[in-house]
C-alpha cells in the first residue's frame, strides 16, 4: 500500500503546481491584458485630443466660409473691400467642397445647393464663350450694397477652362456622395453634362488637357485635377445617370455613351501623365508642355512656384499612391527644400500666399508633426482676422486638412479597439 499513498501524495505535489502554475499565468496575463487596457487608453484619449484640436478648427474656417456667402450665392475670393467682390469659381467650388466636409455639427447644405445654383445659372454658351465652348464659366466681379447684391459684371474671361470645369464637377460628386441626392443631379442634367462636355473637350489627343482654347499649354496641375474630375464624373454618371430608375429614360444610352468616352480618356490621360510629364532620370514631375507639345524648363526646386509646389499635386488628387516610393520621395524632397510648416515659403518670399493645400498633402501622406505646426500657425496668426492674403480656398483647404487628420486619428483609434472595448472618459 506504500506505493499508493507515495503515488497519491506525488498526484497532489504535481496537481498543486500545476494549479498555482496556472494561477501565476493567469495573473502574468491579466497583468499585461490590463496594462495594455491602459496604455490603449491613454493613446485614444491622445488621438481625441487631436480629434477635438482639428474639429475646432475646422468648424471655425467652415463658420467663416458659410459667411462670406454673398446673397446671390456666390462664394467670393476674399473680402469685399468697399462694396467689391470678386469671384473665381475655381476657388468657390473649393469652399463648397469644404462646407460638405463631415466634421460640421451645422448643415451648410443649403449655402452649397445656393453656390450650386448660381454657377449653373451663369454657365456660358458657345455664343457667349469667348472660344465658343458651351458650358465654360467667366470669374465675375460683384457689385454689393448693404449686404445684397446689385450688379454682376462678367469679366468676360476665365483663368483656366479645364480646372474650372474639373472642380465643379469634383463639387458635384462631393455633393452625391455626402447626401445621395439625386433629384438635384437629375434636374440639372443637362447643364452638368454641358460642364462634363466642357472639360471633356480640353483634352487633346495626346491625353492631356490643355488650359484653354486660346492658351493650349497642358499644365500638370491641371492635368491632375482633370483627371479627378473625370474620375468624379464616371461616378456620377453610374450612381444617378446610369441606375436602375434611369435605363428606361430617353437620355440612358447618352449617359452611356458618354461614360465610355469618360473612361477611354481617364485610361489616356492617366499613362500620359506618367509618360509624358514625369521625368523618370531626373525624378520628379515636369511644369507641363508648351503649345508645341514641348516641355516646358524647369527652373529647380528652389523656384516654389509652379516648380516645386506641383509635384505634391499628383499626392493631392490621388494620381499618385501615398504608398508609392514615388510619392513618399516627392514629399520629402519638397518638405526639406521649404519649411512650410512655419511658413517659410510666404516668409522667405519664396510664394505670395500661404498655401494650406501643402498642409492638405501633408495630411494625405499621414505627416502629424507637419500639419500640426502648420494648423497652429494659422490658427495662432491668421485665422482670427483672416486678413489678405488669405482667401477663401486658404480656408477650405484647411477644413479639408482638419477632416483628413481626424479620419487619419479615427484610423488609428479604430485599429489599436477596433470594437471599442477600451473607455476614456468622453466615451
Amino acid at each position: 500500500m506504500g506505493w499508493k499513498k507515495s503515488g497519491i501524495k506525488k498526484n497532489t505535489i504535481w496537481s498543486g503546481l500545476i494549479a498555482l502554475g496556472s494561477v501565476l499565468i493567469i495573473g502574468i496575463v491579466a497583468f499585461f491584458m490590463i496594462n495594455r487596457y491602459f496604455e490603449i487608453r491613454e493613446l485614444k484619449i491622445e488621438y481625441q485630443e487631436e480629434i477635438d484640436f482639428y474639429q475646432k478648427i475646422g468648424r471655425h474656417e467652415q463658420e467663416w466660409i458659410a459667411q462670406m456667402e454673398l446673397s446671390n450665392g456666390a462664394f467670393p475670393f476674399c473680402k469685399e473691400t468697399n462694396g467689391t467682390a470678386n469671384i473665381v469659381p475655381y476657388f468657390s467650388d473649393n469652399a463648397a467642397i469644404a462646407l460638405l466636409s463631415d466634421i460640421t455639427e451645422e448643415s451648410y447644405l443649403d449655402e452649397v445647393i445656393a453656390y450650386m445654383d448660381w454657377h449653373l445659372k451663369h454657365l456660358n454658351t458657345a455664343n457667349d464663350d469667348l472660344y465658343g465652348v458651351d458650358g465654360t464659366i467667366y470669374d465675375y466681379t460683384i457689385i454689393v450694397k448693404d449686404g445684397v447684391v446689385i450688379e454682376e459684371i462678367s469679366e468676360g474671361s476665365y483663368d483656366s477652362m479645364d480646372s474650372y470645369a474639373a472642380t465643379f464637377i469634383m463639387l458635384l460628386g462631393e455633393y452625391y456622395e455626402k447626401t445621395g441626392d439625386e433629384n438635384y443631379l437629375i434636374k440639372n442634367r443637362n447643364d452638368i453634362f454641358r460642364i462634363i462636355r466642357a472639360m471633356a473637350g480640353t483634352i487633346d489627343e495626346d491625353g492631356l488637357s490643355i488650359v484653354k482654347d486660346g492658351y493650349p499649354i497642358k499644365y500638370l496641375m491641371d492635368n491632375t485635377e482633370v483627371n479627378m474630375g473625370l474620375k468624379d464624373a464616371i461616378f456620377l454618371l453610374e450612381k444617378v445617370y446610369l441606375n436602375e430608375s434611369q435605363k428606361d429614360t430617353q437620355n440612358y444610352e447618352e449617359a452611356l455613351e458618354l461614360k465610355n468616352d469618360l473612361e477611354d480618356l481617364l485610361t489616356k490621360n492617366t499613362i500620359q501623365i506618367d509618360e509624358l510629364l514625369w521625368n523618370d532620370s531626373k525624378q520628379r514631375y515636369e511644369v507641363g508642355l508648351n503649345n508645341n507639345s514641348q516641355v516646358i524648363t524647369f527652373k529647380g526646386w528652389d523656384q516654389f512656384y509652379p516648380d516645386a509646389v506641383l509635384q505634391l499635386f499628383p499626392i493631392i488628387y490621388e494620381i499618385d499612391s501615398i504608398e508609392d516610393e514615388q510619392a513618399k520621395f516627392l514629399y520629402a524632397k519638397f518638405s526639406n527644400q521649404y519649411d512650410w510648416q512655419n511658413f517659410g515659403h510666404f516668409k522667405n518670399d519664396d510664394a505670395s500666399f500661404y498655401w494650406p493645400l501643402l498642409a492638405y498633402a501633408g495630411a494625405m501622406m499621414e505627416d502629424e508633426v507637419r500639419v500640426k505646426t502648420y494648423i497652429l500657425n494659422y490658427q495662432n496668426t491668421l485665422m482670427k482676422e483672416h486678413a489678405y492674403p488669405v482667401y477663401i480656398s486658404d480656408a477650405a483647404w484647411i477644413v479639408r486638412s482638419c477632416n483628413k487628420m481626424i479620419n487619419h486619428y479615427e484610423g488609428k483609434m479604430l485599429e489599436i479597439d477596433p470594437f471599442g472595448l477600451v473607455k476614456t472618459s468622453k466615451d
